[in-house]
């Protein structure tokens, strides 16, 4: 497999290694893309007298990030029970409704 261009394979260890699981992946991306949104956000102030246009649209870059987080973090809320519930909490006390069953 070498002469193919095939790498030695994985070791030991990292065959022993369990795979993140898809709740490990979701959170590290809200947190990448939370990341992501913060240097936009410095790249954007720092092209703002130079290149106004790159900032508009470092700017809007931004935005979609944090648009692409909330939706992360909403999926990660979704599949624990217990953070459901204090968001419903929270979004009923901010709105007047009840938080439903």
């Amino acid at each position: 497999l070498g002469e193919l261009g095939a790498g030695p394979g994985p070791t030991p260890a990292e065959e022993a290694a369990p795979a993140p699981t898809h709740w490990a992946c979701l959170q590290r991306h809200a947190q990448e893309t939370a990341d992501l949104a913060e240097r936009y956000l410095d790249a954007a102030a720092a092209a703002e007298r130079e290149r106004p246009e790159v900032a508009r649209a470092l700017t809007a870059l931004r935005a979609a990030c944090l648009g692409d987080r909330e939706t992360l973090v909403w999926l990660l809320a979704s599949w624990d029970p217990v953070v459901l519930e204090r968001l419903a909490a929270a979004l009923a006390a901010t709105s007047g409704l009840s938080p439903g069953p």
